[in-house]
């Protein structure tokens, strides 16, 4: 299939969005997406299936180009189908990541793909929870437990009120938020 088989993308609503919030060039989006071959349905990557969100700046080139055109013409909340040709998607070269891809991970060359895709949230503004802004949440939670912890241990006076209040910080050391914290 290639370019005398239609647009480049053609899209076909599943379920309707809010009907006035459009994303702009620079806008950052989050997404859940499965992607399939249109030739026999297999899937190379669905976002759904790793249980976390996809999320990239509109027009900054991250994502293939029938994303860029599709995804500029749904609205918040909106899900549906993008059909993307070959030419605006990897073309002749196709793709392979098997490493983080959650289904096959490799999109032969000259592949046309269908997505189902869904637009989560437009500049964060129904503050779907995203790995980069859950893991810079947590982060600030360590400082903070991190802040306290140490004005327990370097004043006497705040760690008798906070035993008093509290009980020990015996066990309260170990506190971490972030995986690796």
């Amino acid at each position: 299939m290639g370019k005398r088989d239609g647009p480049p993308v053609s899209l076909e609503r599943i379920s309707p969005g809010d009907g006035k919030t459009f994303p702009a060039p620079g806008d950052s989006l989050t997404v859940h997406y499965t992607g399939t071959l249109l030739k026999d349905g297999t899937a190379f990557d669905c976002s759904r299936a790793k249980g976390v969100p996809f999320s990239f700046t509109l027009g900054a080139g991250a994502v293939i180009r029938g994303w860029e055109l599709g995804l500029a013409s749904m609205s918040l909340g909106e899900r549906a189908k993008l059909t993307v040709r070959a030419s605006a998607g990897y073309g002749r070269k196709g793709f392979e990541d098997r490493q983080r891809a959650s289904g096959s991970g490799v999109i032969p060359p000259d592949a046309d793909l269908l997505f189902d895709v869904e637009l989560l949230d437009i500049n964060h503004r129904r503050g779907v929870a995203t790995e980069a802004r859950l893991a810079a949440y947590r982060g600030r939670l360590d400082a903070w437990a991190a802040g306290k912890l140490a004005l327990f241990d370097a004043d006497p006076v705040f760690a008798a009120k906070q035993e008093g209040k509290h009980g020990s910080r015996a066990g309260c050391a170990d506190i971490h938020f972030s995986p690796n914290g």
